[in-house]
């Protein structure tokens, strides 16, 4: 039987919940999974005056989900992305702008099986600070090329412990912790973003600024010379188009014999018949000498 009731906190949240949905402009789902509680605070009080965390029960924030979505179409998008330990944010800060708040409090982490990587962990060919013994046969097992030589650890080649996104695994983070290294970057993620009737996938919210500008200034000069070169009419490219024009209407009216006359023509018109006539008016006196 579909339950009709609930406890009076339940209906509370439930009620809180749904009053959000509807009057926020972006409702994020957070993935907190693993997070320390004295860091989610410290991301709680950045946020403070420009958005909000709601902690929730899974099949709480899906029934709330559900309910507003019948008044605010998309929001159940966002069902998808409820897995684990979840949270909603609300806020009016574009998606983006969000995203980059939240990854500005993080912490490093020890490498633990099942963790994923923030970074890619290389050990370099070379001499270690490894001291002889033991280590050398635990750098061999994980796969990595190394022996003892003048009473040194050497690694004879490069290798590569983990590469960034990856799942760590049991013998990966024993080397890691081995070798001293904290590839886990602890913080709040935002699994996907609801804003004007959109969802924005996790991913899709890790934009590099510099890269987008610069991608847009080249599809902006490659618009604005297939306009040109198709002599199409915008805005942007009329003053390029009219100088083009009336450069080539003064060419030809120099070009006509004779010589078109024109407000912008007619100054070099008399200079050059002023030349001529100069010319000829010497011809004529070298004649009458002769």
């Amino acid at each position: 039987m579909k339950r009709t009731s609930y406890p009076s906190w339940k209906t509370e949240v439930l009620q809180k919940l749904k009053e959000k949905l509807l009057s926020s402009r972006v409702v994020g789902v957070l993935d907190f999974e693993g997070f320390p509680s004295h860091l989610f605070q410290r991301v709680r009080e950045k946020l403070r005056g420009k958005g909000e965390i709601v902690v929730a029960k899974n099949t709480l924030i899906r029934l709330a989900l559900s309910e507003a979505s019948k008044e605010r179409k998309g929001l159940e998008g966002l069902l998808e992305h409820l897995r684990g330990q979840s949270a909603l944010l609300f806020a009016d800060l574009p998606p983006v702008k969000l995203n980059r708040l939240l990854k500005e409090e993080k912490e490093k982490a020890p490498a633990k099986p099942g963790r994923v990587s923030s970074m890619e962990v290389v050990i370099r060919a070379g001499e270690t600070d490894f001291a002889p013994g033991p280590v050398v046969s635990e750098l061999q097992r994980a796969g990595v090329k190394a022996r003892v030589q003048a009473g040194k650890v050497v690694v004879a080649e490069d290798f590569t412990v983990v590469r960034k996104g990856e799942v760590i695994t049991k013998e990966t983070a024993d080397l890691l912790l081995k070798i001293g290294v904290e590839p886990v970057d602890l913080l709040l993620k935002l699994r996907a973003a609801y804003d004007g009737g959109l969802i924005y996938s996790g991913d899709l919210l890790e934009l590099d600024e510099e890269v987008v500008r610069g991608e847009l200034l080249r599809a902006h000069q490659e618009a604005l010379a297939l306009a040109l070169g198709l002599e199409y009419p915008t805005p942007l490219t009329l003053p390029t188009l009219l100088l083009k024009s009336h450069l080539g209407a003064l060419a030809l009216a120099r070009a006509l014999s004779p010589a078109f006359p024109t407000r912008e023509t007619l100054p070099e018109l008399l200079a050059r018949a002023h030349l001529q006539a100069l010319h000829l008016s010497s011809r004529l006196e070298e004649g009458k000498g002769s």
